[in-house]
C-alpha cells in the first residue's frame, strides 16, 4: 500500500512538472490533426476562464438590492431632461409654420447619402421599446432601404406630416 501510495505522488508530482509540456504537446496534437474543436478547447483550457464577478455594487450585495440601484440610475438618467407636451407641440407647431411660411426648397430634402451615413452610426441591437423596427432590421438591408427611407423623410419635410404612430415611435 505504501508502495502504491508513493507511486501515486510521485505520478502526481511529475504531471505538475511536466504540466505546461503535457498541454503544449495537446496543442500541437489537436493542430496538427485538424480537430478543431479539441484546438479551442485547449485555448480555452490555457486561457482560462479570469474574470471574476463583484459581489458588492456600491455597498449593495444582493441581486434584488443592485437591480433596484441601477434601476433607480437609470431613472435618475432618464428624467433628468425635462419633457412636456406641451413644449413639445408649440416646437412641432413652429416647425410647421416655418415649412409653411418659408416653404420647401432642394436643401430640405433628406438624401442616400444622410441616411446610409445615419446607418452606419447606429448599435446593432437597439430599440426604442415599442413593436417598430429594430437597428439591425437597418444595419443589414440592402442600400435600396436608404433609398426609400431618404424618399419617405423627404415628403414628411415636404408636405410637413407625419403620422401619429410614427412621431410616438421615433419622438417619445
Amino acid at each position: 500500500m505504501r508502495k502504491t501510495r508513493a507511486q501515486y505522488h510521485a505520478a502526481i508530482r511529475k504531471a505538475r512538472k511536466d504540466e505546461a509540456n503535457i498541454v503544449n504537446e495537446r496543442f500541437t496534437l489537436a493542430l496538427s490533426n485538424n480537430c478543431n474543436r479539441d484546438f479551442w478547447k485547449e485555448v480555452r483550457r490555457i486561457i482560462g476562464r479570469t474574470s471574476i464577478v463583484s459581489s458588492v455594487v456600491d455597498g449593495q450585495s444582493s441581486s434584488a438590492d443592485i437591480a433596484n440601484m441601477f434601476a433607480s440610475k437609470y431613472s435618475d438618467l432618464y428624467s433628468c431632461v425635462s419633457y412636456d407636451i406641451e413644449d413639445m407641440e408649440l416646437i412641432c407647431s413652429e416647425l410647421y409654420m416655418s415649412v409653411k411660411n418659408n416653404g420647401y426648397d432642394g436643401a430640405s430634402a433628406v438624401n442616400v447619402n444622410d441616411i446610409m451615413s445615419a446607418i452606419r452610426k447606429l448599435k446593432s441591437g437597439k430599440r426604442d421599446g415599442s413593436l417598430g423596427p429594430c437597428t439591425d432590421h437597418f444595419i443589414n438591408a440592402c442600400s435600396e432601404l436608404a433609398a426609400h427611407v431618404a424618399l419617405l423623410f423627404s415628403a414628411m419635410l415636404l408636405h410637413g406630416i407625419a403620422s401619429d404612430d410614427y412621431v410616438f415611435m421615433y419622438i417619445n
